[in-house]
């Protein structure tokens, strides 16, 4: 009799304990609940919110780096989520991550515990990929460092019209006047306004563009590029997704050589040909150097050669230099106060063709001698 009790009692609990299984196990999650759209627009971003229930007995726990519970998005693997993940994830409620240019081993954190039975919202924004086309938001419950579980979410999501590049462009800082010759520091802030997101590599690769109507010569780029004038390009160290900014600094030389206003002209463009949102430009005075009138004598030159400027001295710190017909300097004065005349001694140098620079101040100038 007593044997017959102990049968019924393991039989009694067998049966409860795969009820509990069989209404959910352990580990087990349900999707109550979701506003991820059906449609898109490509690069398009969007702020979604999914409620998942415990529906398990194990209790979904949220501190902590490792062991915590988090809704994982999909791989591809069938463990998973099932289907890859095409949508990038960002801007989440409770913390999460997704790694730049990548679509899954995305995580989505819990804000709090969540016991058998009770939910817990999952909000952050998606990004849809920029070519239009059929794709899925795939996503599953992880228990990290431990299993996926639960029910996989998949919803397909088409993206679809034509993609919407656009800009805001604005010169932050340049100069008001710049000497000829000079070179300049320039910072401009682009954001984007568009819906498509900007790759920062590739044929299609978005990049900030000069002008035809550009006249200054840009190099140095915060970030690379291609220096010239009206094809310069400074390149971006990211993508850059529909309402994100980007700020880029690069040089401008003047190569005027009138005192007038020159245009510094920019604009996005991707790829080689496709310009996009509204040119910045910047109107910057170019002012060229006034040099006094260098006399020298004699000429020929013989035994001395005698350096003066036709208005005023020559101030202290200038200097003088010569150089042979190979560029090699020669002779070189400094000047250790101000004078009206400098002599260099050209006694010991062979007969042929001389250039004489003079610097005095800002001023430069560089003439042609000849020394017998």
């Amino acid at each position: 009799m007593k044997r017959l009790h102990l049968l019924l009692y393991l039989f009694l609990f067998s049966f409860a304990s795969n009820a509990v299984i069989a209404q959910g196990g352990t580990y087990a999650s349900a999707l109550v609940s979701s506003n991820v759209p059906s449609t898109m627009q490509p690069g398009q971003k969007v702020r979604v919110r999914l409620v998942v229930r415990n529906t398990g007995t194990r209790l979904w726990t949220h501190s902590g780096t490792a062991y915590s519970f988090r809704l994982g998005a999909g791989d591809g693997v069938a463990n998973q989520g099932g289907v890859r993940n095409d949508f990038f994830w960002s801007n989440f409620k409770d913390g999460g991550h997704m790694t730049v240019g990548q679509t899954h081993n995305g995580r989505a954190f819990m804000g709090h515990d969540v016991a058998g039975n009770q939910t817990h919202t999952f909000e952050f924004d998606i990004t849809a990929p920029p070519t239009p086309g059929n794709y899925n938001f795939s996503a599953r419950m992880v228990h990290e460092l431990v299993t996926w579980f639960g029910a996989s979410i998949r919803i397909p999501v088409t993206v679809s019209g034509a993609s919407n590049l656009n800009a805001s462009v604005a010169i932050v800082s340049a100069p008001a006047s710049i000497l000829s010759g000079q070179t300049a520091r320039v910072t401009v802030r682009v954001a984007n306004t568009g819906t498509e997101a900007w790759s920062h590599t590739g044929a299609n690769r978005v990049r900030l563009g000069a002008t035809s109507t550009n006249r200054f010569y840009m190099s140095n780029f915060s970030f690379g590029g291609q220096a010239g004038t009206t094809n310069a390009r400074a390149n971006m160290n990211r993508s850059i997704p529909p309402g994100g900014v980007i700020t880029f600094s690069f040089d401008i030389r003047a190569s005027g050589t009138f005192s007038l206003f020159q245009l510094l002209s920019l604009r996005m463009i991707k790829g080689t040909s496709t310009w996009f949102g509204q040119a910045a430009a910047r109107r910057i005075l170019v002012r060229r150097l006034k040099s006094a009138t260098v006399n020298i004598s004699p000429v020929p030159a013989i035994n001395e050669l005698k350096v003066s400027l036709e208005k005023g001295s020559l101030t202290k710190g200038s200097q003088l230099t010569l150089r042979n017909m190979a560029g090699m300097i020669v002779q070189s004065v400094k000047v250790s106060e101000a004078t009206e005349q400098q002599k260099l001694d050209t006694s010991n140098l062979k007969p042929g063709i001389y250039f004489l620079t003079v610097q005095n101040g800002k001023e430069v100038t560089t003439k042609r001698i000849k020394v017998q």
